[in-house]
């Protein structure tokens, strides 16, 4: 055995019993409802996020399927499936905060298996020459091993030093111990038909073995559930007399959910992930599920991905390991087709993408990416809008009507605010406020005939509400009267508006102030 600088074992244990009165190990805690519930949440749904293997390219990433991809994806030793390592790996975690695995050479062709090791029988050391670290572990038949690192996969929680993460089982152990208690104490309670105990009177004296046999009868034939409301038969002068108990012992589910809630803080779960549902809605679920991907799992992937980069690549390999979370954040079918749809219309997404995160089969012809009619490339920004003269003056009705509504909104609020003004400065604040909200109307107003002639509503939006915003700010700075203006834009304006945009103004498209 190399000389010895420092050792840490991940089977430590607090010598003392919890107060509680119940001693907890990671196999007994198990047996708590609760954290077996949050042991199976994390380490099931790890373990059913598929973990691809990347490469980078110039833009973005593609995924590698030659070793060692192939171990973690579908079998990391001969006698577990991807699922099963992964789920028994992170279930060690929850329960001893570190998880091993032994790192075997397959020779002569490279490929490497991983077999799980047990926690409770590893110690992790330092040496005091060489300072590296080595892992002792010990068989079933107490036989110790030493493993350099290199060959075992270290995945661990939270931890002190730097060599092993902490157990949640030891550090909540008094937690744990007093929901195990609450679950023995409701047993014993019902056990004894919601009954503690109580005292027999008889007026004479008892001989030790009338006592016993009068004991034995009573709880032969009324203790636990199958005793309930069984009729009571005294003879010889015999009275029963009940031992109460306050309602407050008799509420202990109040305790019991309590400890639910310790063990949700513990592990950081929402608590409806337990079955605790009391506060919950719709609403609160939606952003506590979204709230454990960020909170709960991604640091446990995080985790798992960096070790499988740090001991399973060479060093200097750009690639990497990823799990795909978009099993945990999937939504509801409508909501995802609603995003599909947007990033279809939007050119971002074609069919066969869609089809990819729905786990389909691609289509012929799929890989198309459309192109909205309304948008315009940037660089054409500059360039004047010119629709179709005869296709435009079909709805040169449509555009007027929608003209007229749009400055008879623009000339009204600009009057009010004008009203209101006491002095240039107000005016020059109220003219801005306008014009913040004029555009997104415009937009609302115009789009439907705007579209149908092929003028970018968005853009003709904008510098309309430009050039008559900084017109009328112009003026006041000047101190010229602007109501006048206004009242020709509300009589003239229209139809100006109108002309140029059918037209298709060869200058920038939309109608001067």
């Amino acid at each position: 055995m190399p000389p010895e600088r420092f050792r840490s074992s991940t089977n430590w244990w607090p010598l003392s019993t919890p107060r509680a009165g119940i001693r907890v190990d990671q196999e007994s805690a198990l047996f708590y409802s609760a954290l077996y519930a949050a042991v199976r949440i994390i380490s099931e749904t790890v373990a059913h996020l598929p973990c691809k293997l990347y490469e980078p390219v110039d833009r973005g990433r593609r995924v590698v399927t030659a070793n060692p991809a192939e171990i973690v994806q579908r079998r990391p030793n001969p006698e577990q499936s991807a699922l099963q390592f992964f789920e028994l790996m992170t279930g060690h975690m929850c329960l001893w905060g570190n998880a091993y695995a032994e790192i075997v050479p397959r020779l002569p062709t490279g490929v490497v298996d991983l077999w799980p090791l047990r926690p409770d029988r590893m110690d992790v050391m330092r040496t005091a020459d060489t300072r590296e670290i080595v892992y002792v572990y010990r068989s079933g038949e107490g036989k110790e091993r030493h493993l350099p690192a290199d060959r075992v996969l270290h995945v661990r929680l939270f931890g002190t030093d730097e060599l092993i993460g902490k157990s949640p089982i030891t550090l909540a152990r008094e937690s744990l111990s007093l929901g195990l208690a609450c679950e023995q104490y409701g047993a014993a309670f019902f056990g004894n038909g919601t009954k503690p105990g109580g005292v027999y009177q008889h007026p004479n004296k008892m001989s030790p073995e009338a006592h016993d046999r009068l004991r034995k009868s009573m709880d032969r034939t009324h203790r636990g559930p199958d005793g309930w409301q069984k009729t009571v038969i005294l003879e010889e002068g015999l009275k029963w007399e009940s031992v109460g108990i306050n309602p407050e012992e008799a509420q202990f589910l109040e305790t019991r959910k309590f400890q639910v809630l310790d063990v949700a803080r513990w592990y950081r779960l929402p608590p409806h992930m337990l079955g605790d549902l009391q506060d919950a809605n719709y609403s609160n679920i939606t952003q506590q599920s979204l709230s454990f991907y960020k909170e709960t799992m991604l640091p446990y992937l995080r985790r798992w991905e960096t070790e499988l980069d740090r001991k399973l690549l060479p060093i200097g390999d750009d690639r990497f390991f990823r799990f795909n979370a978009e099993a945990v954040l999937r939504a509801d079918i409508e909501t995802r087709y609603k995003v599909y749809a947007t990033g279809r219309q939007w050119g971002w997404l074609s069919a066969n993408d869609v089809l990819e995160r729905e786990d389909e089969p691609p289509i012929e012809n799929g890989d198309v990416y459309l192109s909205p009619g309304n948008m315009t490339p940037s660089d054409k920004l500059d360039e004047p809008i010119q629709p179709d003269d005869d296709e435009a003056e079909r709805f040169r009705p449509i555009i007027r009507d929608a003209a007229g509504r749009i400055v008879t909104r623009e000339t009204d609020r600009l009057k009010r605010a004008i009203t209101k003004a006491v002095d240039d400065k107000a005016l020059d604040d109220a003219i801005r406020k306008v014009y913040r909200t004029l555009e997104t109307d415009f937009v609302a107003v115009m789009q439907p005939g705007l579209e149908a002639i092929g003028v970018d509503a968005v853009r003709a939006a904008s510098q309309y509400v430009s050039r008559h915003r900084d017109e009328l700010l112009d003026l006041v700075r000047r101190g010229v009267v602007v109501s006048d203006l206004v009242d020709d834009w509300k009589e003239l304006e229209p139809d100006e508006l109108t002309d140029r945009l059918v037209a298709g103004d060869k200058s920038d498209g939309i109608p001067n102030g």
